[in-house]
């Protein structure tokens, strides 16, 4: 018994002096680089804040420079944290359109007035209040939906990017670093129903983030060492580790369980929007970095039908887009152009065109 204990104690150490080995290996031949703007993630530069139940949102009454290219992007947010094109705008008390989603409906990259929220609220003299969120999906643009449905929009529109499929039930942001900034996300139980499972606090997990891109930073040494490249390699070692084991032990969700979660989020939603009054929205973004564009599945089209919510399809007119051989992303960035916010402006104005001289009529 006592030789037992003695050679389990030797496999332990074993396998602890491998991984710190494998550690500080990595750390001097190759450590973790990152290449991204640290503007961004400057604290004075910083736009996102702690949020208890989104997780994380955009602050309030924030100014900050994005670099995307050759491009600076001045954001500014009001003192709600909806993004808006100057200093000191005021939210309208008239007539208004509410806009959920992610950095595609925010408009990462572009100015605010060539976002398609904007446009679309210029083209028909709405206000327009940008409560998208970089990094959501279905899950937070519904929890977003819900806490400014007080505002009593008129029409409400949320950008379904395409991968918002998989972020649904995804808990951690997806990002090129090791730290999980969490946000909410679906669960489905035994019993096959779906449940909304609220993020923890992530005001350490946001200070982590930043210090991890300054840290790791190619741009400049100003704020590694070779103790902070070897506390990120174990972290990320770490973190890796973390997601096989969760994994493993975790059932997967499938892609029509996804399919089931996103018709879930959009019934509730539509829901919640009719309570107030108003006309929910719904613009398929198609992911568009290969020549296949995809429809929206035909449960989304069928549910728009059923719930009486409107569904545009940009499948179309991106496929002609890339036909034609006219740029979809920014040249430097995976995010929409303002050709791209522009068409996606022009479907919508025309639908709800159509649909508010209806309900005039009526």
């Amino acid at each position: 018994m006592h030789a037992g204990w003695q050679n389990g104690s030797l496999f332990t150490l074993a396998i602890v002096l491998t991984i710190l080995f494998v550690v500080l290996a990595k750390a001097m031949m190759k450590p973790l680089r990152t290449s991204v703007d640290l503007q961004a993630f400057r604290a004075e530069n910083s736009l996102f804040e702690s949020h208890p139940r989104l997780g994380f949102r955009p602050k309030s009454r924030a100014k900050v420079m994005e670099h995307v290219g050759s491009t600076d992007v001045v954001v500014r947010t009001d003192d709600r944290g909806a993004r808006i094109s100057v200093k000191g705008t005021a939210h309208s008390p008239h007539r208004r359109i509410l806009g959920v989603g992610c950095s595609q409906t925010w408009g990462f990259g572009v100015q605010n007035e060539d976002t398609f929220l904007a446009k679309v609220g210029s083209a028909l003299d709405l206000a327009v209040d940008n409560f998208a969120v970089s990094g959501f999906g279905g899950t937070g643009a519904f929890l977003q939906v819900e806490e400014h449905l007080m505002l009593q929009p008129e029409v409400v529109i949320y950008g379904l990017w395409e991968d918002h499929i998989n972020r649904n039930v995804t808990q951690c942001l997806e990002d090129a670093s090791p730290v999980c900034v969490e946000r909410p996300y679906l669960a489905v139980e035994e019993d096959q129903t779906f449940h909304m499972r609220m993020p923890s606090s992530n005001v350490e997990n946001l200070d982590l983030l930043r210090r991890y891109y300054l840290e790791t930073s190619e741009h400049t040494d100003q704020y590694r060492s070779f103790a902070s490249d070897v506390r990120w390699v174990a972290y990320d070692l770490w973190a890796k580790g973390k997601i096989l084991i969760s994994k493993l032990s975790t059932r997967q969700m499938s892609h029509t369980q996804k399919i089931q979660g996103m018709q879930y989020i959009l019934k509730n939603m539509n829901r919640a929007v009719e309570s107030y009054g108003g006309q929910l929205v719904v613009v398929w973004i198609p992911l568009y970095f290969s020549t296949e564009i995809h429809a929206p599945p035909d449960e989304f089209v069928v549910l728009s039908q059923q719930e009486g919510f409107l569904l545009v399809d940009m499948s179309g007119p991106f496929q002609d887009m890339i036909e034609q051989g006219r740029p979809i992303a920014l040249p430097t960035d995976g995010h929409m152009n303002p050709d791209a916010h522009a068409e996606i402006a022009k479907a919508i104005t025309k639908l709800l065109e159509e649909r508010l001289s209806l309900i005039a009529a009526s």
